[in-house]
């Protein structure tokens, strides 16, 4: 339509449904009798006031003005259509108890037209949905679905029984739902407009996706950007229809558009408005697109919305909607918490495993709560304070053996999260070392990673690990830590166990077959053959550092053990290494890549040929350029032979690397930078990428220059500031490792 003409009250809410606010300014400046949005606020009229309070809503996320409204509608179809809208504002911001309170107040009434009665109805049922009354949804669902029928002639009423259908749908048991009425029912005007808005949306976020890409536009944030209208609209619309799942994709759409754009900004704007897409993506119970924008929001920064989100999390009863989400949420930045609420959040992580919280029951059909509170707890703990590590460590013997496999994966994770200290007293070590002896059979890795975290201070403990390891149990060589303390005969006898295990992997390349291994072999027996160099067996890890179809899994492990540590290399070993290496040092182009599923070689082999001193300066050049401009391996790779090198004018490489695309290789950039600011010859490009590297706003950069600094005794003023620049980090991750001392060993598996 065009402007000439003035509109009224409803088409104007029509504009704000379709979040046309530029067109609906644009009506206001040419006619007097359009009011804007400030002025509607002001007008007499109460439609004109429930334009404002509608803009209110969209634009500020702000209800006063349309509950205020409630009061004073002059009749029954006004009161409704202004309670709807409160009570959708209020479903956003998760207030279920005054939604429901409003809604109840209103059907109590009866005195609104079937359709809008109904349309009270299935906007209670969502609600009741959300706070796990599946019966009183079910019933308020189907009586929408009846009052709907008293009202054939009204146009509205296709949208409501549409959700009428889906809520009975998703009240209903998973397997007796009416999925062929649901998608019947859902068929609408309303769902047709939706999808316009959705291709308009998907259409207009190509074009300037494409335009970005071609460097001939730029991403803008906020509003008044085409593409979230279109979504906003079609969410909305959802939203007051009651579509339920409608709304929760539209929802996830917009949060997951809105963080794309956010990493492009150049506004300043992108921290808000990715706090607002975490919030988005939380209330709309995506909890995958939740988890993976959390996750790399810690990978690249900035993680200050991730902190306002995870923190905004309350340990008390949930919504079914948001369950999952904030478990998840514990799960992957519960970090980033401070130590009162990551004690609350541990309480309640642990009340739902022992049952002492009442669960949705449509959660419970759906979710293993035991296992994702396990996980949460884990994600937690690290923030937590010394007297919930106790506690945990006491629920982790209290419930040995653990017999779920389910169970495994989280219990493994808060065994290794569990702080040092809460091992110390005698009694807590034999208490935890009889609880980790009752798993056996299928449990043994449990058994392995319990006795492993006190086997340094626990002989007994140590002493089970390495009977497992007489057994053939690899997993606990890795967990017994040094190994030149296993005594000459057991390392014999691992040292030809291992042996066996390399011929067979070798035999198999040989045939074509590539077998996947849960543990290094190789690097495992080059730890025991400089260990114990009177029973060492190095011809198999020469055979398979040389091998051309060896994946990274078989080598790569043991190349970078063997770089660190040449001095332990026998010299025969030596020789016959840089001869197994000959072909990879020669070779113009890199070997094909590994079958599906196995790393890449990468530049293992360049690391160990350099370590030996085998590349020319012609050859050094060509590595480094070869893995600089390959794959995010290869960049990642090409930082630890610039390592190797150690020469001081590549620090500008690394500099470079800061600001890779891909986090693994920012991270082994900024250890490495820190690595060189720490030396005692000064590298003031590398002082440089330190203070770069600390301040960083991710959680992994400033993590990298934590480990690598947690043992350095040079304290220059650079690196002083970057100690307390991690120190203050909100991830207690980060703090923790800032505080640490490291100790490394060659002969540590």
């Amino acid at each position: 339509m065009g402007f000439a003409h003035a509109i009224g009250p409803e088409e104007a809410l029509a504009l704000l449904a379709q979040v046309r606010i530029a067109d609906l300014d644009h009506f206001a400046s040419r006619h007097s009798s359009v009011p804007s949005l400030e002025e509607a606020g002001r007008s007499g009229s109460w439609q004109w006031q429930l334009v404002a309070a509608y803009g209110a809503v969209l634009l500020d996320g702000d209800t006063t003005a349309v509950t205020g409204l409630i009061s004073s509608a002059p009749g029954p179809a006004e009161r409704t259509a202004a309670t709807v809208v409160a009570a959708c504002a209020l479903l956003e911001d998760e207030k279920y108890a005054q939604a429901l309170q409003l809604l109840t107040a209103e059907i109590d009434r009866d005195e609104a037209e079937p359709a809008d009665f109904a349309w009270l109805l299935v906007q209670r049922a969502r609600v009741r949905t959300e706070l796990a009354d599946d019966h009183g949804a079910g019933e308020d669902a189907a009586l929408a679905r009846i009052t709907v029928l008293l009202a054939p002639k009204d146009p509205t009423t296709s949208a409501v029984a549409a959700a009428a259908a889906e809520s009975i749908f998703r009240a209903a048991p998973w397997d007796e739902g009416e999925l062929e009425a649901f998608i019947t029912a859902s068929d609408t005007a309303a769902s047709w407009w939706r999808t316009q808005n959705l291709a308009s949306a998907y259409e207009q976020a190509m074009d300037r996706t494409f335009d970005h890409w071609a460097q001939t536009g730029s991403i803008g944030l906020g509003q008044g950007n085409p593409v979230y209208n279109e979504l906003e609209a079609a969410r909305w619309t959802a939203n007051l229809s009651a579509h339920v799942g409608a709304w929760r994709a539209c929802t996830s759409l917009l949060a997951r558009q809105i963080l794309l754009d956010a990493e492009q900004d150049q506004d300043g704007q992108g921290d808000e408005e990715s706090g607002n897409a975490l919030g988005l993506l939380r209330i709309s119970g995506d909890v995958s697109a939740l988890t993976k924008a959390v996750q790399q929001l810690r990978r690249l920064g900035p993680v200050a919305p991730v902190v306002r989100t995870v923190r905004s999390v309350v340990a008390q009863s949930w919504s079914v909607r948001a369950f999952r989400a904030h478990l998840e949420l514990w799960e992957h930045a519960g970090d980033l918490l401070e130590a009162p609420a990551a004690d609350a959040a541990a309480a309640h992580c642990t009340a739902l495993f022992n049952g002492g919280v009442q669960i949705p029951p449509s959660v419970s059909a759906n979710t293993d709560v035991a296992h994702h509170a396990l996980l949460a707890l884990g994600g937690v703990l690290e923030a937590a304070t010394t007297t919930v590590h106790e506690q945990v460590r006491d629920l982790l013997v209290a419930r040995a053996p653990w017999a779920r496999p389910a169970l495994a994966q989280p219990v493994v994770q808060l065994i290794f999260r569990l702080a040092d200290d809460v091992f110390h007293a005698p009694s807590a070590r034999d208490e935890w070392r009889k609880a980790a002896l009752r798993h056996t059979g299928e449990l043994n890795g449990i058994c392995v990673a319990m006795l492993g975290r006190i086997a340094h201070t626990d002989s007994e403990a140590r002493t089970a690990l390495i009977e497992q390891i007489k057994a053939g149990d690899f997993a606990a060589l890795a967990a017994v830590g040094e190994v030149t303390t296993l005594g000459a005969d057991v390392g014999q006898h691992a040292i030809s166990r291992l042996t066996q295990e390399i011929r067979a992997l070798l035999t198999g390349l040989d045939q074509g077959q590539w077998r996947m291994r849960t543990i290094d072999d190789a690097r495992a027996l080059a730890v025991l053959n400089i260990a114990y160099p009177q029973h060492a067996r190095w011809d198999e890890i020469v055979e398979l550092v040389g091998h051309p179809e060896a994946p990274g899994d078989y080598k790569r492990g043991v190349c970078l053990l063997l770089s660190r540590n040449t001095e332990q290399i026998p010299d025969q070993v030596r020789e016959d290494l840089a001869t197994a290496l000959r072909r990879a040092v020669d070779s113009a182009t890199p070997p094909a890549g590994p079958p599906s599923g196995f790393t890449e070689v990468g530049g293992a082999e360049s690391w160990l040929a350099t370590a030996l001193g085998l590349l020319t300066p012609e050859q050094q050049a060509a590595w480094r350029a070869r893995l600089l401009t390959g794959n995010w391996q290869q960049r990642a790779d090409a930082v630890f032979l610039i390592h190797l090198l150690h020469r001081p004018e590549d620090t500008p490489l690394l500099l470079a690397l800061l600001s890779d695309p891909h986090h693994r290789v920012r991270i082994e950039a900024a250890y490495e930078i820190a690595s060189r600011a720490k030396q005692e010859t000064p590298d003031l490009d590398a002082r440089a990428g330190l203070r770069r590297a600390a301040s960083d706003t991710s959680v992994v950069i400033p993590q990298a220059v934590a480990q690598a600094l947690a043992d350095t005794t040079i304290l220059n003023e650079d690196v002083q500031d970057a100690i307390a620049t991690v120190k203050n980090h909100p991830s207690a991750t980060v703090r923790r490792l800032a505080c640490r001392r490291t100790r490394s060993s060659a002969t540590s598996p």
